[in-house]
């Protein structure tokens, strides 16, 4: 390069030089705190069980600094480890798990529980270890003794780096009890008005049994470990139970069966229903059930075979599929030609139409044109614009609204366009020029604000605005308006 081009150009072969060096800047992962034994992620004692480590976020950049020799489970190569340790407090069964009840999003862990006579100094004997439970998550249930240091070590299998999105690692530590919900005697009981869709809470089945459990189902003989719950409905209706992805339930396949019992728990229990596999393995029974009738509900985990650490979790959703609920609302913007009709909607999770019955008396006469409602379960406004109405008549009005299990009226409400006066019960102008009003009028009535300053000209100034009541308020907020005569006006 000649001189002269770097005198006459300093920044400019300052900034080449810069753009040229950070090109060649690689930034490596940070391992994680506990990458090594020494930072293992002490959890405690005595729980709370079941406890949730921290989120390693990141572990793409641990090492296996200091690792045991990789664990007999398995077969592969294992890489990246995070170290945690445990000393119970009680001789107990202990399940830890990198499942989907945690914020792992590592694809496919390794994990291992060694003792060590000289702490982190080793050597670490090996007590349990476990490649994939179930999936590819890493799980292991094991009875182990109070006082002793435990070292749970959690590897990614392979020796490639996790992709962008899959590097994080949890670990949750649980300490299996017989389910409160184990029998009939015990069954959780769901409300009978719900709100709906209600979640139960979530039972780990780890030690669940199958004492006093009607007779096998028609749909599938072969079960193990059962849940109960318990529900009257208040309201004849078609209800969801599922155990599907929008529940934590963690077992890869599930059983539900309903029944009746003239004599509670002690029976006999009468079938009503059941299903196997409605969504993937697990199940989902929909059916129309009774108010005031009991039902018993029992969740199995399918086949008999012994329980698979890391998914033993059973929690149920009861979804509630009834007619529109709908409340008519005070009409809105009353003028001497048309009004707003309004009412609050709720489709109850089915597809709902609506509409408004109107006229000069309770037998309506008119319909405003039928509006679609969607299927949400969220309580939203449904509003429609009537016109030809005359002053100083009273309108009967009330929302309408149906679907598929049934149609629904909101009670009847009445409006009148007033030609009454509005009086003003506060009119001034405030320190900073600006005027100040609240007046009584018709609720539901627009009502706009005219000023003047000279009485022949009124142009509006905006709309007043109803505070509830009939009392309505206008404030106009520009100190340089130095209007004299103020009057209302509903148009």
């Amino acid at each position: 390069m000649p001189a002269w081009f770097s005198a006459r150009y300093p920044a400019i072969f300052f900034l080449l030089a810069v753009l040229i060096s950070c090109s060649t800047v690689v930034f490596a992962a940070t391992a994680p705190p506990n990458d090594t034994c020494t930072g293992a992620e002490v959890i405690p004692s005595a729980g709370p069980f079941p406890y949730l480590s921290g989120v390693a976020a990141d572990v793409s950049g641990a090492t296996t600094v200091g690792d045991p020799p990789s664990p007999a489970c398995i077969s592969g190569s294992i890489s990246r480890s995070v170290w945690y340790q445990f000393t119970p407090s009680a001789t107990k069964l202990y399940t830890i798990s990198t499942g989907s009840d945690t914020a792992t999003t590592v694809v496919d862990t390794v994990m291992a529980i060694y003792t060590s006579a000289s702490n982190c100094g080793g050597p670490f004997a090996l007590v349990a270890c476990n490649d994939d439970s179930g999936g590819l998550a890493a799980a292991i249930s094991k009875t182990l003794n109070a006082g002793t240091t435990y070292y749970l070590v959690v590897w990614i299998s392979g020796s490639v780096a996790p992709s962008a999105g899959k590097t994080a690692v949890q670990l949750r530590v649980s300490q299996p009890v017989v389910p409160a919900n184990d029998t009939c005697a015990g069954a959780e009981i769901i409300p009978g008005n719900g709100p709906f869709p209600y979640l139960t809470s979530v039972a780990d089945t780890t030690l669940a049994t199958t004492a006093g459990d009607p007779p096998a189902p028609s749909c599938n003989t072969n079960f193990s470990r059962s849940v109960w719950y318990r529900f009257t409905p208040n309201a004849s209706a078609v209800y969801e139970l599922s155990t599907c992805a929008d529940t934590a339930t963690t077992i890869y396949d599930t059983l539900m069966a309903v029944y009746t019992s003239p004599s509670g728990c002690s029976g006999p229990y009468t079938f009503v229903v059941c299903n196997d596999n409605a969504c993937g393995t697990r199940a989902v029974i929909t059916a129309t059930l009774s108010a005031g009738v009991t039902y018993y509900i029992v969740i199995w985990e399918a086949g008999n075979d012994p329980y698979t650490p890391g998914e033993t979790s059973v929690q149920m959703r009861v979804s509630g599929y009834f007619p529109p609920a709908i409340v008519t609302t005070a009409a809105t913007s009353i003028t001497s030609t048309g009004a707003v009709l309004n009412a609050v909607v709720n489709p109850n999770h089915v597809l709902t139409s609506g509409w408004f019955e109107w006229g000069t008396t309770t037998n309506f006469g008119n319909i405003t044109p039928v509006q679609s409602l969607g299927n949400g379960s969220s309580n939203f406004q449904m509003g429609a614009s009537i016109a030809g109405i005359q002053s100083a008549k009273t309108y009967y009005f009330r929302g309408m609204a149906t679907n598929n299990l049934g149609i629904s009226q909101g009670t009847n409400r009445t409006f009148t366009r007033s030609i009454t006066l509005p009086q003003f019960t506060l009119a001034a102008h405030l320190t900073n020029g600006a005027f100040h009003s609240q007046f009584s009028g018709n609720a539901g009535q627009s009502y706009l604000i005219q000023g003047s300053t000279n009485l022949v000209n009124w142009p509006v100034l905006g709309n007043a605005t109803e505070l509830g009541g009939g009392l309505f308020q206008f404030d106009e907020s520009n100190p340089t308006n130095l209007l004299r005569f103020y009057r209302v006006f509903s148009p």
